[in-house]
């Protein structure tokens, strides 16, 4: 069988650019770069990496005299995260509506009703919290018909998976790949390859399965401890079996995965084989088989998979 290289790689290849809201080129109506989704009229959902930040913009295009599509500062972006929270409540929200109501996400998105010559609207803008527990809002916004909130709707999952796949496809490799060049390797082991990708991605499924357990009891909601109900049979958090856990709160959790500390774990727990951390095993790791297997194994950690739900 063919032994692996025991060559350390320190190169970086640079992370494939994609087309983002900061880009000036624009795209046309018939390239409409991945990770690009219309929603109608000039509005857009966008999710992009740019200098390695995640972030998911809700914004207002603009065509102009060439025909290219451009962004411009009416729209809104942020987390991830904040994306994923909006997701999960999104049909639950009485947007738009006749009574003045209001949502608030994660503390950050302020989401309300306005109404633009007698036409219903879904208003989303972004805020901070002052010392003083006041918001300052700040000053761009965007509007969004009910077509294009209910389009918004729609995608809600392609948006997440965009998310995923930039997170774990770009940003998690090249983390990787700098993490090892950052690194002296302490020992030439000699493994062969098979054996070698089979114990380094078993390794990164257990950090990450770890990693999504530690954030989904984070972003877990117990009714039971918010309510303080005596009975422990009225907590979700001693009811709930680890797969319900995932099927609410998964997509959450790993949005939520502190990724350059997921990557000094992984580096370092396996510092021995730091020379075969390289670009010929980032290519063949299966990104989507990852984050299936964490979550295998993250259920599989269930001590008590038969409890009530």
């Amino acid at each position: 069988m063919k032994r692996a290289s025991s060559q350390p790689s320190t190169s970086v290849t640079p992370a494939k650019k994609i087309a983002t809201s900061n880009d000036t080129d624009g795209f046309t109506t018939d390239s409409i770069p991945q990770h690009h989704y219309h929603l109608g009229e000039d509005n857009y959902a966008v999710v992009t990496d740019f200098r390695d930040v995640i972030n998911v913009h809700i914004r207002k295009y603009k065509t102009d005299d060439n025909g290219r599509i451009l962004p411009t500062k009416k729209g809104v972006s942020f987390s991830p995260f904040v994306w994923e929270s909006l997701s999960k409540e999104i049909d639950r929200l009485p947007l738009p509506s006749d009574s003045e109501q209001v949502a608030v996400i994660r503390d950050t998105l302020f989401l309300s009703s306005a109404w633009i010559e007698n036409v219903p609207h879904v208003s989303l803008q972004r805020f901070v919290t002052k010392k003083d527990f006041s918001r300052q809002f700040l000053p761009s916004l965007c509007l969004l018909t009910e077509r294009e909130w209910d389009r918004l709707q729609c995608i809600r999952k392609k948006i997440t998976e965009s998310c995923k796949t930039l997170m774990f496809d770009n940003f998690l490799k090249k983390k990787i790949l700098l993490e090892v060049s950052s690194r002296s390797p302490r020992t030439n082991l000699q493994m062969e390859l098979s054996d070698v990708e089979m114990v380094l991605s078993t390794s990164l499924t257990e950090i990450l399965a770890d990693s999504i357990k530690s954030r989904i009891e984070d972003v877990l909601v117990c009714n039971g401890c918010l309510q303080n109900q005596a009975n422990q049979l009225g907590h979700e958090c001693v009811t709930m079996n680890f797969e319900t856990r995932h099927d609410l709160y998964g997509d959450l959790a790993v949005l939520s995965v502190d990724i350059e500390l997921l990557v000094k774990d992984f580096v370092e727990k396996n510092i021995q084989m730091l020379n075969y951390i390289n670009e010929n095993f980032l290519n063949n790791l299966d990104i989507a088989l990852l984050v299936k297997n964490a979550r295998d194994m993250y259920i599989a950690s269930d001590i008590m998979p038969h409890r009530m739900f």
